[in-house]
């Protein structure tokens, strides 16, 4: 942690002094705000990249450094001075955290305790003490009876609205929080008081823009400055910094200055990353088996291996002509680890690999039990007492390593047995679960068609009902309907036996030979086609044709006279 803290002083301070001598006095000033803000954060991030490094030290050099270390630490031992440090760090940054509190408890005392009034998106907040104007987010604070006197300059006005404008309250309060944090770091009070110079700035920068001539505003500037406490999360008017502010309003930076200022940025970036960020050494721990190993890999074998390579092959080529002769696991471990230590060059000058009758697994493939130190050659016949205790010890150590193996493939065999049997068991629970899941599905189905089927019979008992009560009412209909073409049949019937009754009075129409008999009676005058007849030839002819056309008319003289014709008779009309 103390390293952390030191490299981050270190960084910030390298920065703020890059800042004092390069941009500090030129005229960009909100790109001056973007690198301030930016250098909190680089500072902060620049100790925590690490670039790692790999060192390879063997077993022996890391156990002795262990119990140095160990010895060193266990030596220290007495003051718990990191407790007591984090104690007064903490308490430190609980006094800070109170302050930083109560500071924005202040301000929302003020403007909730005082007049204020709303301009736009600004609030103006109206206080009873003397205080110079200041500004915290969208709330500008002046003092009341200078602001009722008109007695506040609009450049003034100008200048807090363009700290509220440019919102430079976020910066104060990410300063004061990073200063909470690192209550003990002078180099955030310096980074806070450039930040809030630069606000002022800006300030300065958006009131000129507005065409006020610079020295008028100077004047106004002195007037308003006061060296009253205000609160520490505001923008305030500061006499101490008016100096600086005067310097800056007459610098003009041209657009090359500001990229030549810039580019000198990114190699200042890359010292410090160079310089403090973390580059730990990992310490890989090597065995000396490993690297003998590895040497004898990296090696072609000697020319003893390579004649003990042969005899070994001789031997064993021999005994597999025999029949049941068991070869000798030692044999057979030590030929094969001689010819996978040849090269192709050696291998192919050599005696073949012996072809075995059940061939063991290939040469280059791991047999179920692998030592991790080669198999001993065997002992020569005229070897030392010395030689041959180590000899026996080399063997010991090499079935030792051989049990080791075999239990550990035993155990690794145990372990996929188990593994395979907890996949069964997962799969079985697996399809437990799939085989519910589609039973729960199936009942929701289930459940559902019977609501279905049920809302089908529901509707339709509705149906047969609807259609009994239509049957009823066709039925209904079709009786009234019989009812009334019965009513109209009796009606019909009563008509017509009223209008055969009727027929029946009607007297019957005369006959032609009565008519002529009756007007023979009456002395009419009788004329047959125009020419004057007797009554008696009148009957006559009547009686004889039946189809002869008769007229009877009245004459001047009232005397019926009776035309007949044998063409129809055509009646003109007299005027």
């Amino acid at each position: 942690m103390i390293t952390y803290v030191l490299k981050f002083s270190a960084c910030l301070f390298i920065f703020l002094l890059f800042y004092k001598f390069f941009l500090e006095k030129e005229s960009f000033h909100k790109i001056k705000r973007f690198y301030l803000l930016t250098i909190l954060v680089l500072s902060a991030s620049i100790p925590l990249i690490t670039f790692t490094q790999y060192v390879e030290v063997s077993t022996i050099s890391v156990s002795n450094s262990a119990n140095v270390t160990s010895e060193t630490i266990s030596s220290t031992n007495g003051i718990n001075w990191p407790l007591i440090l984090w104690g007064i760090y903490g308490l430190g940054l609980l006094l800070f955290l109170l302050k930083f509190i109560i500071d924005l408890i202040e301000i929302r005392l003020r403007v909730k305790n005082n007049q204020k009034f709303k301009e736009g998106n600004i609030f103006y907040v109206l206080l009873n003490e003397r205080v110079s104007p200041h500004t915290f987010f969208n709330y500008i604070f002046f003092n009341q009876l200078k602001y009722k006197a008109k007695e506040i300059p609009k450049e003034v006005f100008w200048h807090e609205q363009t700290h509220a404008e440019q919102r430079h309250s976020i910066d104060v309060l990410i300063v004061e929080f990073v200063q909470v944090i690192f209550w003990f770091n002078p180099i955030i009070f310096l980074l806070k008081k450039c930040i809030k110079l630069n606000h002022e700035f800006l300030a300065d920068q958006g009131v000129l823009a507005r065409e006020v001539d610079a020295a008028y505003y100077q004047n106004t500037l002195l007037a308003f400055s006061s060296s009253a406490l205000q609160p520490q999360l505001a923008n305030a008017i500061n006499y101490s910094l008016i100096k600086k502010r005067f310097t800056v309003m007459k610098t003009q930076s041209s657009k090359k200055v500001i990229w030549i200022r810039s580019f000198l940025f990114l190699p200042l970036l890359a010292l410090l990353l160079f310089s403090f960020a973390s580059r730990p050494i990992l310490e890989i721990e090597v065995s000396e088996k490993d690297i003998i190993l590895e040497l004898q890999q990296q090696k072609e074998a000697s020319k003893q291996e390579i004649v003990e390579y042969n005899k070994l092959a001789n031997k064993i080529s021999s005994l597999i002509k025999k029949e049941n002769i068991r070869l000798k696991s030692s044999d057979v471990e030590r030929l094969k680890y001689l010819y996978n230590k040849m090269s192709k060059s050696q291998r192919s000058s050599a005696e073949p690999f012996p072809d075995f009758p059940e061939p063991p697994p290939a040469p280059n493939a791991p047999t179920a039990v692998q030592p991790d130190l080669p198999p001993p050659p065997p002992i020569p016949a005229n070897v030392t007492p010395e030689q041959k205790a180590k000899y026996e010890r080399t063997t010991k150590l090499y079935k030792e390593k051989a049990a080791r193996a075999k239990e550990k493939e035993v155990y690794h065999l145990k372990k996929i047995k188990e593994n395979e049997k907890n996949k069964v068991e997962l799969e079985r629970v697996k399809l437990a679960e799939i085989k519910k899941s589609q039973m729960a599905e199936r009942a929701v189905k289930a459940n559902a068609e019977v609501a279905q089927l049920a809302e089908i019979r529901k509707l339709s008992k509705e149906q047969k009902a609807e259609m009994a009560e239509e049957k009823k009412a066709r039925a209904a209909s079709i009786r009234a309907d019989r009812e009334r073409l019965q009513e109209v049949k009796l009606k019909q019937a009563a008509e017509r036996q009223s209008v055969l009754a009727k027929i029946k009075e009607v007297p019957k129409a005369e006959s032609p030979v009565d008519h002529i008999k009756k007007m023979t009676e009456k002395n009419a005058a009788f004329f047959y086609e125009g020419k004057s007849i007797t009554s008696t030839r009148a009957l006559q002819l009547i009686k004889a044709n039946k189809d002869l056309h008769i007229q009877s008319r009245l004459k001047h003289d009232n005397k019926p006279a009776v035309y007949i014709s044998s063409k129809p008779i055509t009646v003109k009309q007299n005027n």
